[in-house]
């Protein structure tokens, strides 16, 4: 496999390890009243995990991975820029969720000035 397949690999599970542990260790830490909302936010990260996952599987398949276009150096930024992005995300939820004092104000969407 080459090295570029590898890198593409290695984004994927990278960022479906991110939206695994999203889902599984920050998500159910969000404050949110709508069941709508949590089950939302958990279908989302574990599907995105899962697209991720589909997607090291199939460069593993293929095992060559060209950068002959734009396109394809594109894509490989994208996944390294969203493979960092994830874990910075990540790192700011988690933040949030575990180290907010419990008197700070929340922000409630149908609440009215006054």
């Amino acid at each position: 496999m080459s090295a570029t397949a590898w890198a593409f690999a290695l984004a994927n599970v990278t960022i479906a390890a991110g939206y695994l542990f999203i889902t599984f260790a920050v998500a159910p830490h969000f404050v949110v009243r709508r069941v709508a909302t949590r089950v939302g936010s958990l279908a989302f990260f574990a599907t995105s995990a899962i697209t991720h996952l589909e997607l090291t599987r199939h460069t593993f398949a293929s095992g060559e991975v060209i950068l002959d276009s734009p396109y394809n150096w594109l894509m490989l930024g994208t996944q390294v820029v969203q493979a960092v992005a994830v874990w910075v995300f990540i790192g700011g939820l988690w933040a949030e969720t575990r180290h907010e004092p419990a008197d700070t104000p929340r922000v409630r969407d149908h609440d009215e000035p006054g």
